[in-house]
């Protein structure tokens, strides 16, 4: 019989394979991981942290260029495994993502044992390896899932009140991905005032001290590297005036949503909006995302809350609550899901003791067959979606034999057509750095000729068309994708000739 611990590595070993036979039996598909990919590619070719990337969204002759102003941990650990194994590998990129998914079930396992005992250890690390957004994002090459993996182990360390280590796990999740920000007030407002930390003031203060020192010693260097090259620390071109932004709303796109507005919301026009897959305004994506044993155990716990709430509940419900708080402050338009991935690993270990409560053995085996549906299901899911089609590769093929090297591609997934192609390309974002009207001028604009002025100012030689990305655009406006009423109007436009088309793609080209 296996001891937990080792029947806790065995089950993520186990499930890991399975997210790593997805990775491996699909593609790098969308356009934020092949730029993940496309980092950490430059980073092993250069020998040295790239500044900007090179034929996407490239505009060097109107000063712009698309930088790498990501946090650069999981690219540079990337780019070491290469080295390790000598060349450039995709199946590498989804065998390292796939430690993360380990780590992270296995970090949350810990944190649950060492509050709770055992058996919410094991539950804690079912449940939140289970769940649907960490499932998905363990094959997918985003950042969500590693930051959530350092999330565990810090609080953990807290809790055995190795406070320097903590500050060094939260500094190098300071260099994964920045949303962990949010998370940083809750870690300080803890060690201050947790009955959890037996101490007097002086000494709460000297332990705040060191956290701020470690983590500054081990995020510094990034923050000059981004001042140097990106006149910003927070935000490109913030200037460094860190207090000023603050509370500014996180930008998850290169584009400024208010000037967007100004040019989109034009009188009785349908409304603008960000394109947000898995917004949380949607409350069906709450459930999509949670998985539905995380959410009814979540609504039990709540149900049990005076059986079950207890002073040691502090180091969890305050990075929780402050996280949350300062996630709707910060990210405001781009309410996405996966931006909430790191209290993820903290519901889990909450509703891990609302599990042990539930003493109905056909529920709790239900809730575990649950699991196993939603894990499976999820792999399922991803594997249809990230895979390409073959009329996907022939359009593809198409661009790489036909496009002209000097002229661009336009396409909503432009990094992705950019490494399956090797052709230059461009989407509307990158046209708000030269004139803020160019992008809604040429979607819903009436002017023809100023459509083609447009195209010509930006060398755009192909309109690459992938049908699931077309939206209806009667009722909202958005630039993640095509609006319908500009590609019904294609085949009228006299200096555009469709010279492909399958299911799944339509490519037009740009008639001098």
């Amino acid at each position: 019989m296996l001891n937990p611990m080792k029947r806790v590595l065995l089950l993520m070993l186990l499930l890991g394979t399975f997210v790593f036979i997805v990775g491996l039996a699909t593609d790098l598909r969308y356009s934020d991981e092949t730029y993940h990919f496309f980092f950490a590619k430059d980073w092993f070719e250069l020998g040295h942290r790239p500044v900007y990337l090179k034929h996407v969204n490239d505009l060097e002759e109107y000063g712009y260029q698309r930088r790498y102003v990501d946090t650069p941990l999981w690219h540079y650990g990337l780019q070491v495994l290469w080295r390790v194994t000598g060349h450039i590998s995709e199946n590498v990129a989804q065998f390292y993502q796939v430690l993360f998914y380990f780590f992270l079930g296995f970090f949350t396992y810990l944190l649950a044992k060492e509050m709770y005992g055992e058996t919410a250890g094991w539950y804690a690390a079912i449940i939140v390896s289970t769940t649907p957004l960490i499932v998905s994002f363990s094959v997918l090459l985003y950042q969500e899932v590693p930051i959530a993996m350092f999330v565990p182990l810090c609080l953990l360390l807290l809790l055995k009140k190795r406070v320097f280590w903590a500050a060094v796990v939260m500094g190098l999740a300071f260099l994964l991905k920045r949303n962990i920000y949010l998370l940083f007030p809750a870690v300080l407002f803890y060690l201050l005032f947790s009955k959890n930390v037996p101490t007097y003031l002086s000494g709460r203060i000297r332990k705040v001290f060191l956290f701020l020192s470690v983590v500054l010693v081990i995020t510094l260097s990034d923050f000059v590297f981004r001042y140097n090259h990106f006149r910003g620390i927070f935000y490109e071109n913030d200037k460094g005036q860190v207090f000023s932004v603050m509370g500014d709303t996180v930008k998850g796109a290169v584009v400024s949503l208010s000037t967007m507005m100004e040019v989109s919301n034009t009188k009785g026009a349908p409304e603008f909006t960000n394109y947000v897959p898995g917004n949380i305004t949607n409350i069906s994506n709450i459930l999509k995302y949670m998985g539905i044993p995380m959410f009814c155990l979540g609504l039990f716990y709540l149900v049990n809350i005076k059986k079950l709430l207890s002073r040691k509940e502090t180091i969890l419900l305050i990075p929780f609550f402050l996280y949350l708080f300062l996630f709707f402050i910060a990210f405001k338009g781009w309410l996405a899901m996966r931006l909430l991935s790191p209290i993820f690993p903290l519901v889990a270990v909450l509703v891990s003791k609302a599990f042990i409560l539930l003493k109905n053995k056909i529920l709790k085996y239900l809730i575990f067959v649950l699991c196993a549906v939603q894990f499976f299901g999820m792999l399922a899911f991803v594997f249809t979606q990230r895979k390409l089609s073959v009329d996907e590769r022939l359009a593809f093929d198409y661009i790489k034999k036909e496009a002209c090297a000097e002229s661009k591609v336009l396409s909503p997934e432009e990094f992705s057509l950019f490494y399956y192609t090797n052709s230059p390309s461009i989407w509307l974002a990158a046209f708000h750095f030269v004139d803020k009207a160019d992008s809604s001028h040429f979607l819903w604009g009436d002017d023809e000729s100023e459509k083609k002025a447009i195209l010509e100012k930006y060398e755009i030689g192909h309109i690459f068309i992938q049908k699931k990305r077309i939206y209806d655009d009667s009722g909202i406006r958005h630039f993640g994708g095509w609006p319908s009423s500009f590609v019904d109007r294609l085949p009228s436009i006299s200096f555009l000739k469709k010279v492909f088309e399958n299911r799944d793609v339509s490519i037009w080209k740009v008639q001098s």
